[in-house]
């Protein structure tokens, strides 16, 4: 049996995404970061709130990873990394979801993770320091972003307009057309940048499609 070790964790318990650093309150940074704000899940009717986060400490970097350790990292990260490993006939292996690592983590003071530069993962750094290259250790987060916002706006904008209005997304009764129709056309004239609520409207209209 082939077997992988992978780095997911490290990100989320050692805080080191660069938007846990964003200004602002853990409010704010959930209505900025989150899979759709609250502005737009009132303008979609009557979608709840199924998973109501709470605060895990008075510490907002905490709370911000806590967030994704709870949602983020289960049920996205860890989901398309056993399936893509699945589909390749292996095992995978994230020791950086150990136990003793994470109950470690968790207990560290803030400071000791994020550093005087506030960056991240300084105790991660400073234990690679001499194993890894230094352009490696001071490198900035590459992430796997796309430019939605852009996309939605210009090259995919009619594509996303046909889809979600004319597709089968109002199937199981859970969103308003009227309250779609508001977002894309708020999106599309710049008055919001919606892509993460539409993005996640596309994918529920194509499993509505598939499976109902």
């Amino acid at each position: 049996m082939d077997v992988v070790l992978t780095g997911d964790g490290a990100d989320e318990f050692f805080n080191g995404y660069e938007r846990y650093f964003f200004e602002g309150n853990f409010d704010e940074y959930l209505e900025t970061f989150a899979a759709s704000s609250a502005y737009a899940m009132k303008c979609l009717g009557p979608i709840k709130n199924l998973f109501p986060m709470k605060s895990y400490s008075i510490d907002h970097l905490k709370n911000r990873s806590w967030v994704d350790i709870n949602t983020y990292l289960p049920d996205d990260i860890l989901m398309k990394v056993d399936r893509a490993c699945m589909g390749a006939s292996l095992e995978n292996r994230s020791p950086f979801l150990m136990p003793s690592v994470t109950n470690f983590a968790l207990h560290c003071p803030m400071e000791s993770l994020v550093g005087f530069q506030q960056r991240g993962k300084e105790i991660l750094r400073a234990a690679m320091e001499g194993s890894i290259p230094k352009k490696i250790l001071e490198r900035k987060k590459m992430g796997f972003g796309v430019p939605l916002n852009s996309w939605f706006r210009e090259d995919l904008k009619n594509w996303l307009r046909e889809r979600l209005l004319d597709g089968d997304l109002y199937e199981l009764d859970i969103v308003t057309k009227e309250g779609v129709i508001k977002l894309l056309s708020e999106h599309e004239e710049g008055q919001g940048q919606f892509s993460r609520t539409l993005f996640n409207l596309l994918i529920l209209e194509r499993w509505i499609n598939k499976w109902i």
